[in-house]
């Protein structure tokens, strides 16, 4: 949730004073870290629009990820933090418009977000369970249609809120409301279903794919001079698969630790507000802002490092654009 709108359903025992300096500084820092998201998630995906031969079945699902972080932040909010500072979001058409815009990422492509990393996380279990048939089922195609039908389904889950958020309630508070009406069925089930699934589907199946990753690394290898030339290439190509799932591995842990310290403490008090009454607090509305935009400038360098081809082809086009720019300015540069 937006600071902007955590503020705007503050007590009354808050002071003006303070709701104006944090208003002001949030609208400052949320212009800044809008942009520091653009920068790695744009151009991770300008770079595989660039080398095609990076789009992988496992890479669709970045691609995924990374559209909705862009779309979230750059596309929805940012325009809607500029436009409500300068004109102050009075009611209107243009104010019924950008709050459209900030309920759609907010809700629906926050939604979006946050299934994206738990699709990474079913294809890692697919990956190491059932490695015969993911090579043999699994292919871009089927990656695709993945990634079509979550986004489809979470926004047929969470459309119907945001319309209800802005036409019928914005009409009468005459400002962009955070709809969390705790007497809808329909709430608490998106609540569970966009809040509370993602993130314990992540953490919870994190460990499984931990032991089964390193249980078939300890496997023994044979090793025996009568084995057939044919055993010996299917114990290579094994081999080679089995590094290949390694580096799976640890972008998906960099993954997991980084949405659960992200996103655990964000969703937790909207899931505590659906059956008790709680007071959340400036500070913690503060750190749920930014825990949004640390979690999206994450999530680019996490797959652009360790995914060893991404990762060489990022380090050859730095390399030649370093040359490039040195030939330009004729200043030597050693060769890498």
């Amino acid at each position: 949730m937006s600071l902007i709108s955590h503020l705007s359903n503050l007590s009354l025992n808050e002071t003006e004073e303070l709701q104006k300096s944090v208003f002001d500084t949030d609208f400052h820092m949320a212009i800044v870290f809008t942009f520091l998201t653009l920068l790695p998630n744009g151009f991770l995906l300008i770079f595989f629009m660039c080398h095609r031969h990076l789009i992988t079945p496992f890479s669709v699902y970045v691609i995924s990820l990374l559209t909705a972080n862009v779309v979230s932040n750059n596309v929805c909010l940012l325009p809607y933090s500029i436009i409500a500072k300068i004109t102050g979001l009075e009611y209107g058409t243009t104010a019924i418009t950008l709050c459209l815009l900030f309920q759609y990422g907010d809700w629906v492509i926050m939604g979006v977000t946050m299934y994206c990393h738990v699709m990474i996380t079913m294809n890692r279990l697919w990956a190491v369970y059932y490695p015969v048939y993911y090579r043999q089922r699994h292919n871009t195609k089927v990656a695709v249609a993945i990634c079509s039908s979550t986004w489809i389904v979470i926004h047929l889950l969470t459309l119907p809120m945001m319309l209800k958020t802005v036409l019928v309630k914005m009409p009468l508070l005459h400002s962009c409301p955070y709809d969390e009406g705790r007497d809808s069925v329909y709430m608490d089930i998106v609540g569970l279903v966009i809040y509370a699934f993602p993130i314990s589907f992540v953490a919870g199946a994190y460990p499984f794919i931990f032991w089964k990753t390193f249980q078939t690394q300890r496997r023994p290898s044979v090793a025996s001079e009568t084995i057939t030339e044919g055993i010996s290439r299917a114990l290579s190509v094994s081999s080679g698969q089995s590094r290949i799932r390694t580096r799976s591995f640890m972008a998906l842990t960099f993954m997991t630790v980084s949405v659960v310290c992200c996103y655990l403490p964000t969703n937790l008090p909207f899931i505590i507000r659906r059956f008790r009454d709680f007071e959340e607090s400036v500070v913690l509305g503060i750190f749920k802002q930014y825990a949004y935009y640390v979690q999206a400038v994450v999530d680019p360098l996490v797959f652009g490092l360790c995914i060893r081809d991404i990762r060489q082809e990022l380090v050859r086009f730095f390399v030649q654009t370093l040359s490039a720019v040195a030939q330009r300015m004729r200043l030597p540069l050693k060769s890498v």
